[in-house]
């Protein structure tokens, strides 16, 4: 029941990744909806709303029906997405795609393991394993990208996994 439940988990916060992912990168390349939240200082009222959306959401989440949690946190989705656009513009968007998507797709990978029997999702040693997993799919994902910085962070990484 519980490797069930945290797969359910591992399968929304990698729909809420790739929702992140998708309008950070929207946003980001779109001239007139940057300019609109940087310009018109919209930003800081995306970042309070998002402050304010993740405390109610937390406080309130035992009362909601399940649909509207799941709706709020999508809404949440996007406007983390909305805040962490300007993180495309800044740095190399072929790095900030490949680690969004490895990190959602390592986390709905594993929510499918986790409905199996044989995956415990619950013990510490599944979480080093994913992680490991994650190193190593960022460093086959690195041997196209050749960012010298992100093998140098993925070294330590893995050092500290093991």
């Amino acid at each position: 029941m519980k490797n069930r439940m945290l797969s359910k988990v591992f399968k929304w916060f990698g729909i809420g990744l790739l929702l992140t992912f998708i309008t950070a990168l929207i946003v980001s390349t779109n001239m007139t909806m940057l300019y609109l939240i940087f310009a018109k200082n919209l930003y800081y009222v995306i970042i309070i709303a998002e402050l304010v959306l993740a405390i109610w959401l937390t406080s309130r989440i035992r009362d909601m029906k399940t649909s509207t949690a799941r709706l709020l946190y999508l809404g949440y989705s996007v406007l983390t997405g909305l805040t962490l656009s300007s993180i495309f513009i800044v740095y190399q968007l072929s790095s900030i795609i490949w680690i969004f998507l490895a990190s959602a797709l390592i986390f709905i990978i594993f929510s499918y393991l986790g409905k199996s029997d044989r995956f415990d999702l619950s013990h510490y040693g599944m979480y080093l394993a994913i992680a490991l997993i994650g190193a190593i799919l960022l460093e086959v994902i690195n041997i196209f990208l050749m960012n010298n910085t992100l093998d140098i962070v993925l070294c330590v990484v893995v050092l500290c996994i093991f």
